[in-house]
């Protein structure tokens, strides 16, 4: 396999509200702290713990966030600008010691993607076992593009023109923590990318405040079929915005009931809502508001369960208090 791959032109368990939230500086350490729950200490683990830790310390990894290629395009502006991703789980291509591609906008706006390996207890350019992932950085002058989390309110503006709205519009009753508006998150003035935002409503400060502790810890939680976190907005201490993952097309309910579809279609979204539900057990994660209603279509008809906004007051549902029948609506 090649070590660059030339992809594409550019132009083409919960706090109440009375518990002390004193702990936020120490969120960077849960994911660890949740894996040596989970898993026995063996070298394997070690080896997994060590490659997460040195991941949350890199400001331009984006994980799976970008796994739809117009998002890379659309951070990808000026020449030498790069960040680092995961590799698309669904290659069947992929190597199990190189999960990381380094994505570089190259002349003519080619978009090259350099193979990461971790090696030696850092993170290398699989090509050359010497030369380390920021050395590699350094050397060529590349401009790394950080991934947002703390978000202030200049940074989101009006949904640009060409993105569409929803076809099948998000059912704000499903959501009863905020309402939904399409955005545009920029990251600086020159990368932008779409985003949902739920602005959070009927929550004390204390909820807020909990709510924002949850999502910390939630920063890097889930797969290419969980409905992500981007990051907090937070335009006051009484009022707070979740910055979510953009959906294309909107309501999975709607597109199914609206139209009769494909079996092998259907049966394509049913498999894709399994593997984000393997993904929350993986973790624990026990979703108790699961129905069609919280999955939703993105990119390429793709499906993404929703997780977050499903209860007043509430990063995420902790308790179930639905009906056995409302508990049976999957299909």
């Amino acid at each position: 396999m090649e070590d660059v791959i030339k992809s594409y032109n550019t132009k083409n368990n919960d706090k109440s509200t009375n518990e002390s939230t004193a702990d936020i500086d120490n969120d960077e350490n849960h994911a660890s702290n949740l894996m040596n729950c989970i898993v026995p200490s063996t070298s394997v683990n070690q080896r997994m713990r060590r490659i997460e830790e040195i991941l949350d310390s890199i400001p331009y990894f984006f994980g799976s966030m970008l796994d739809d290629n117009n998002l890379q395009r659309r951070l990808l502006v000026e020449l030498g600008d790069c960040l680092l991703i995961s590799c698309p789980k669904l290659n069947e291509k992929i190597n199990p010691e190189s999960n990381w591609y380094l994505v570089v906008l190259e002349a003519n706006e080619i978009v090259e993607k350099v193979r990461v390996a971790y090696r030696d207890k850092t993170f290398k350019i699989w090509s050359d076992k010497n030369t380390t992932i920021h050395q590699y950085i350094e050397m060529r002058s590349l401009k790394t593009i950080e991934r947002p989390w703390n978000i202030i309110p200049e940074q989101l503006t009006k949904k640009m023109p060409n993105i569409l709205h929803h076809a099948y519009p998000i059912n704000d009753v499903i959501f009863p923590l905020g309402k939904f508006l399409q955005k545009t998150l920029n990251i600086d003035h020159k990368h932008w990318i779409p985003v949902i935002e739920m602005s959070v409503s009927n929550c004390s400060t204390d909820e807020l405040k909990c709510l924002i502790v949850e999502a910390r810890k939630r920063r890097r939680f889930g797969s290419i079929r969980i409905w992500r976190l981007w990051g907090i907005c937070q335009y006051s201490p009484e009022s707070v915005s979740l910055v979510l993952e953009d959906i294309t097309y909107g309501s999975l309910a709607d597109f199914i009931r609206t139209s009769p579809r494909a079996q092998d279609q259907q049966c394509k979204f049913a498999m894709q809502i399994v593997d984000g539900l393997r993904n929350l057990e993986k973790y624990g994660f026990i979703h108790c508001r699961l129905s069609i209603d919280v999955c939703l279509l993105t990119y390429n008809y793709n499906v993404k369960i929703a997780i977050y906004g499903l209860t007043p007051g509430e990063l995420y549902p902790t308790y179930v208090d639905v009906s056995d029948i409302d508990q049976c609506r999957l299909i």
